[in-house]
C-alpha cells in the first residue's frame, strides 16, 4: 500500500517523507517547528541516570523502560509527603 494512498489511514510527512499514521500527522509537523537545543545544556535530563534527551517523549520511553520501579517508588513518596503535609 502506497503511503498517502486514500483508505491506507498512513500518510507521507510533507517535510521529511515520513510515512506515519494520519493521526500522528498533527504531532509530527509540530516537531519540524519546534526549536531544538542547541546544546546539552539545554537538554532535558533523566533525574535518575542524568541521561539527557532532547525531546519530552524519548525522556517518558527512556524513564518508562529502564526507570519503572525507581519512577514509581518516587511518585509514591511524594505522594507520601503531600499526605503528611495535608494531615499536619
Amino acid at each position: 500500500m502506497f503511503a498517502g494512498e486514500e483508505g491506507s489511514g498512513a500518510v507521507a510527512c510533507p517535510l521529511c517523507r515520513a510515512v506515519l499514521p494520519r493521526p500522528h500527522l498533527p504531532a509530527h509537523l509540530r516537531l519540524h517547528s519546534r526549536p531544538r537545543p542547541q546544546t546539552h545544556a539545554n537538554a532535558l535530563q533523566c533525574p535518575f541516570c542524568l541521561k539527557k534527551y532532547s525531546t519530552w517523549n524519548s525522556l517518558k520511553k527512556h524513564k518508562s523502560v529502564y526507570h519503572r520501579e525507581q519512577s514509581w517508588n518516587a511518585r509514591g513518596f511524594q505522594r507520601i509527603l503531600e499526605r503528611d503535609k495535608e494531615n499536619t
